[in-house]
């Protein structure tokens, strides 16, 4: 790309008018430099204004020169140019010297007009091939889990695993889906243990998400279950690869770190059952004051669980308030208005209780 410089030539002629000329000379210094630049000629600009300041007749020289240089390089680069030799020498000898300097500058803006609009479409092209590389690269990944799932699919289907898988668990639940829900999460935690995302939910959906359908679930109750506990087996021991990676950043111990990710993930464990239970949180088949209730009954259970577990809430928890406050969560969670009002005064009764006592331990203080 040749390096021309853009310059309004309105601006240019009324700077030097209001300059009194002085202005025009660092235009046609400019004019100078870019007859050098679409030649690709470096060298310093001073010697050729010495001369068109101070030579006789030079400037006739250089404009007719300048001019048919211009008007070639162009042509080169199949760009059109307003002026020639010919008209600039003319312009020169009537001393309408500015005339050719916004001529030139007028032909030097729109080189640079096309030059950039180039090298806008250049940039774009690399910038589209860099996407198309970095989601070739980024589906690699995508496309290796698939086919590994397909493998896993393939060898389900020929060994009979899934069928067999259900054929087990069906008859030990009797019927009974939170049984079946809870062998089923075992089974995922066991299947999911350093499986990637993709691939994991591929798993799951081939092998273990039939069963709970089997048991009559809703499917994208059943799939959000099983996928949930598929994850989830990033963070449980034996095989906890988010918590083995966690534990080299702390420098700790890797089933200690396990065990407490599994700890403060406890609402991670709770919420499949909720869709399980109730699968109105998904949607499926809910009104919008349904689905109201379901979730902020489960904001509030999980909160409940998560302090009664962890043994704090506006302070620390007594054993005897834990247990209850355990209790009172799950029955939240659980659906069912007299099980949500049941959990409800419990919890309710302890948070007071916590209040009382807070405020009782700041009025000390």
């Amino acid at each position: 790309m040749i390096p021309i410089n853009k310059r309004s030539v309105g601006k240019a002629i009324v700077l030097s008018i209001i300059s009194f000329g002085i202005y025009s000379l660092y235009w046609e210094y400019l004019l100078v430099k870019n007859t050098k630049s679409i030649k690709h000629d470096n060298s310093s600009c001073t010697g050729e204004m010495l001369c068109l300041l101070f030579v006789p007749f030079y400037s006739f020289y250089w404009w007719y020169t300048r001019g048919c240089l211009v008007k070639k390089e162009f042509s080169e680069h199949n760009y059109a140019a307003s002026g020639n030799g010919i008209i600039y020498l003319v312009l020169c000898i009537f001393g309408l010297s500015f005339i050719s300097m916004a001529i030139m500058q007028k032909d030097f803006n729109s080189l640079h007009s096309e030059t950039q609009q180039i090298q806008r479409s250049v940039s774009s092209g690399k910038i589209a091939l860099d996407a198309i590389e970095t989601g070739i690269r980024n589906t690699m990944g995508v496309s290796l889990a698939c086919g590994l799932a397909g493998i896993v699919a393939g060898i389900v289907t020929l060994t009979s695993l899934g069928s067999t898988l259900i054929n087990i668990i069906v008859p030990l639940a009797q019927d009974n889906l939170f049984i079946a829900l809870f062998l089923t999460m075992l089974t995922c935690i066991v299947l999911g243990m350093g499986v990637p995302t993709t691939a994991n939910y591929l798993i799951m959906a081939t092998i273990t998400a039939p069963i709970l359908t089997e048991m009559g679930l809703p499917v994208l109750a059943a799939h959000m279950f099983v996928f949930y506990f598929g994850i989830v087996a990033d963070i449980t021991p034996p095989v906890a690869l988010a918590a083995y990676a966690g534990s080299a950043i702390a420098h700790s111990n890797p089933f200690k770190t396990g065990v407490i990710a599994t700890k403060l993930a406890i609402a991670a464990f709770i919420i499949p059952y909720i869709f399980a239970f109730n699968p109105k949180m998904l949607f499926i088949e809910a009104t919008v004051l349904e689905v109201v209730v379901i979730i902020i009954t489960s904001f509030v259970g999980i909160f409940a669980l998560s302090s009664g577990l962890e043994g704090f809430m506006l302070k620390r928890l007594r054993i005897y308030e834990r247990l209850p406050l355990i209790l009172g969560g799950l029955l939240m969670i659980y659906p069912g208005h007299i099980t949500d009002l049941v959990g409800f005064i419990i919890v309710a009764g302890i948070l007071v209780s916590q209040i009382i006592l807070r405020k009782k331990s700041v009025g000390r203080a």
